[in-house]
């Protein structure tokens, strides 16, 4: 298998290729070693970062300036039954729900959901919910209202949809959600996101070069696959697209070229959908970003470097989408130093 390939197989599903370089925080408290995945809350108050490093399975939670993007005073999340979920899988994606309460999060084959205090960020009550059918999660999005998610699978190269018990939290009635990929052979399923009106998704496939666009039935019943008309979409300019995110209004879309160590953004039709003015945003000293999520004001951008294992942040104009002043999240932002590393 060709070596850039075998990278986007290993490392985009477990966002830990070639970690050589753990995260070092500058501020007192939890060191975040080997970062795998990051989720924000609501207001841009807290940052969560699973993290790897050390033999250790655990979920960082850093207090965030919502101004200037930058972390402090991190701690372990803590969360009876959270190390006990991945004692033989690595933790990688986390997505909390609407109100910040509750943390879902994966790793290969397993799937923990803990409820989380909104105040101080600790976890608690985290228990199992299987592997939800699914054979290497990567991604997952909820619907607006929290009844619904939709789970990249990256082994099957499919994406699954379950419903949620808005009480407990835990997945039922997991199926097929209805991406049909012709050549499977030559696909890995690693991203997705939806528009703020969740009537499309986009979806990542780096191995076919391709972001795919499904029309989404938000109103299925809960036995109907959600997705249809699944078709690539227009150039985008990302080789090796491996994870995509919207902004608040649906009208920008970025997407982490892997491979390139870049990240596109494209201005989205709001009628038609459809693609513009895609272009390299600017981030600079990025070796193979594998994830990416937005502050609720759109105004940051964080990203999950594999080669490093750290965490990238950007500041995002408003107008054009391009990215400036990024650097450690952990750190006082020195682009200077970051993007004077070569990639390797």
């Amino acid at each position: 298998m060709n070596r850039a390939y075998l990278c986007v197989y290993v490392a985009i599903a477990f966002f830990s290729c070639a970690a050589f370089w753990g995260l070092k925080a500058s501020r007192a408290g939890t060191v975040i070693i080997k970062a795998a995945g990051i989720a924000i809350n609501a207001d841009g108050t807290r940052a969560f970062v699973t993290d790897n490093g050390d033999h250790q399975h655990r979920v960082i939670q850093c207090s965030m300036d919502p101004h200037s993007g930058s972390f402090s005073h991190c701690d372990d999340t803590g969360g009876s039954g959270l190390v006990d979920g991945f004692s033989d899988d690595d933790i990688s994606t986390i997505r909390l729900n609407a109100e910040g309460t509750r943390a879902f999060v994966m790793g290969r084959v397993s799937f923990v959901r803990c409820a989380v205090d909104p105040a101080t960020g600790a976890f608690s009550d985290c228990g199992s919910m299987g592997t939800a059918g699914v054979g290497m999660a990567t991604d997952m999005v909820f619907k607006k209202d929290q009844t619904r998610v939709l789970i990249t699978d990256a082994l099957n190269r499919k994406v699954m949809q379950c419903g949620i018990n808005p009480a407990t939290g835990r997945f039922f009635l997991c199926m097929d959600a209805g991406l049909i990929r012709h050549d499977v052979a030559k696909s890995k399923i690693t991203g997705i996101a939806l528009d703020p009106a969740w009537t499309y998704a986009l979806i990542a496939d780096p191995v076919a070069h391709e972001m795919i666009r499904c029309r989404v039935d938000s109103h299925a019943a809960p036995d109907t696959p959600m997705l249809s008309d699944c078709k690539p979409t227009a150039f985008s300019g990302a080789r090796t697209p491996s994870s995509v995110v919207f902004n608040a209004k649906g009208t920008r879309v970025f997407i982490t070229d892997f491979l390139a160590g870049r990240v596109i953004q494209c201005a989205v039709h709001p009628v038609t959908n459809v693609f513009s003015g895609c272009t390299d945003t600017g981030a600079n000293g990025l070796f193979y970003p594998a994830h990416i999520v937005l502050d609720a004001r759109g105004t940051h951008a964080f990203l999950i470097d594999a080669r490093r294992s750290s965490v990238v942040q950007c500041s995002v104009h408003s107008l054009t989408g391009t990215f400036s002043n990024c650097g450690d999240a952990t750190k006082p932002i020195n682009p200077v130093v970051l993007g004077s590393l070569s990639r390797i």
